[in-house]
């Protein structure tokens, strides 16, 4: 999510000497772009597959929880303690196909929990977005809980225990050389880990 990137890749800008070129697009055309040259590292939820023919080094930057949040309306409808009183509740999830997705439906379905799916969405910023205005339950990653209970119009319900994101720095060297580089990767780990 875009939010999570620019907490990681903020490091890069601690000395005030580097300028940075953010783009999002397919992962795949990402790691073709970085394998030509033409970016210098990709910040990503995931490490390229095994099977590529692409020379990359992936850097785990570190994880963060995933944690439920609600409204103080949606949260005042829960009944009962957490996990069980997601059963039934109005949720706002990634769309299907995503791996935050498959990871927070394999959760609930471990539980046996069913939810009413009432919106999915492309943007983790906009499902938040609507979250906040009380649609529904809704994801965030502990790395940014404290900027959306900050805000004041959503509490957290609960961990979804044993669920983590893990970001990766994927260089095209094994050795990260560029001090910028260098710099967002040290300040991203000490961010995630004490997050």
């Amino acid at each position: 999510p875009k939010s999570i990137i620019c907490r990681l890749v903020e490091g890069a800008f601690a000395t005030g000497d580097t300028a940075i070129d953010v783009r999002h697009g397919r992962f795949d055309a990402l790691l073709a772009d970085l394998a030509a040259g033409r970016l210098h590292v990709v910040v990503a939820d995931q490490k390229p597959s095994q099977g590529t023919s692409l020379r990359l080094h992936a850097h785990a930057l570190g994880e963060t929880d995933l944690l439920m949040f609600g409204s103080p309306a949606a949260c005042n409808k829960l009944e009962g303690k957490f996990p069980q009183n997601l059963a039934g509740a109005p949720m706002l999830l990634p769309r299907l196909g995503t791996r935050l997705r498959q990871d927070i439906d394999a959760w609930l379905n471990a539980r046996d929990l069913r939810v009413r799916v009432i919106g999915e969405f492309d943007d983790a910023g906009t499902l938040r977005a609507f979250g906040l205005r009380g649609w529904g339950l809704f994801p965030v990653r502990a790395a940014l809980a404290a900027e959306v209970s900050d805000l004041g119009t959503a509490k957290r319900v609960g961990k979804l225990d044993g669920l983590v994101e893990t970001y990766f720095a994927i260089t095209r060297d094994r050795t990260i050389r560029h001090p910028g580089i260098a710099r967002m990767v040290e300040r991203a780990r000490a961010r995630l880990d004490k997050d």
